[in-house]
């Protein structure tokens, strides 16, 4: 019980802060301070103090769901109302991303949305916050494919094409494979005929002048 009390306590003065910073027209740092209050002790009141915050900061997709679950369960028949009115805005503001796989969709295929699997979204349209973000695709056999996508404009739907390309493999070649020999650089041929035709005249001239010392010491003798 003590920890509780001392949970809302602390929850108490995150969302008293978050309210005050919305009036300083500081809406990051208020969305900050009723998140802290939303993890320390949840409660519908934060929870749509919070969807206000984020649709100031162009978290529109973060908002909607956030007022759409308000608007299912919320006890607070006045606030139900008004969170299901701001969902309802809200539908016709949502930029939205649709994630567009190869023709062919290779096998073994992870696509990541902002590190979230995305797989499941291909080919729909999924309702994204304003801003960037990162898209990351891969697949056995194919290049990494990554992008980042800058989304400014309310209500605009766009396609990301995931282009893999398939990674190129230069086989290797063992000596006693029989076609190596149409992929190595050919060796060039060199005519020994001159260094063959040189030595052996060579060779005759050593013998003539052999012949020659030897005839010569006999006469001399």
């Amino acid at each position: 019980p003590a920890l509780a009390q001392s949970s809302q306590a602390a929850a108490t003065i995150q969302f008293d802060q978050g309210r005050a910073l919305i009036k300083q027209g500081k809406f990051k740092e208020a969305c900050d301070a009723f998140e802290r209050s939303q993890k320390l002790d949840p409660q519908n009141g934060t929870l749509f103090n919070l969807a206000g915050c984020q649709e100031k900061i162009g978290k529109l997709a973060t908002a909607w769901l956030a007022y759409r679950d308000l608007a299912g369960r919320d006890t607070n028949a006045k606030r139900k109302a008004e969170a299901t009115k701001r969902a309802k805005d809200l539908d016709k503001r949502l930029p939205k991303l649709v994630l567009a796989a190869p023709e062919k969709t290779p096998t073994g295929l992870t696509v990541t949305l902002d590190g979230a699997d995305a797989v499941p979204l291909l080919g729909i349209e999924s309702p994204v916050d304003l801003g960037e973000h990162k898209i990351v695709a891969a697949a056995p056999g194919y290049k990494p494919f990554e992008t980042i996508v800058a989304v400014k404009t309310e209500g605009k739907t766009m396609t990301i094409k995931l282009d893999l390309q398939t990674e190129s493999v230069t086989p290797k070649r063992t000596p006693d494979d029989p076609d190596r020999g149409k992929l190595d650089k050919p060796v060039p041929v060199v005519d020994e005929q001159p260094h063959s035709t040189r030595r052996r005249n060579g060779a005759i001239a050593a013998a003539v002048g052999g012949v020659g010392i030897g005839v010569g010491v006999v006469f001399g003798l």
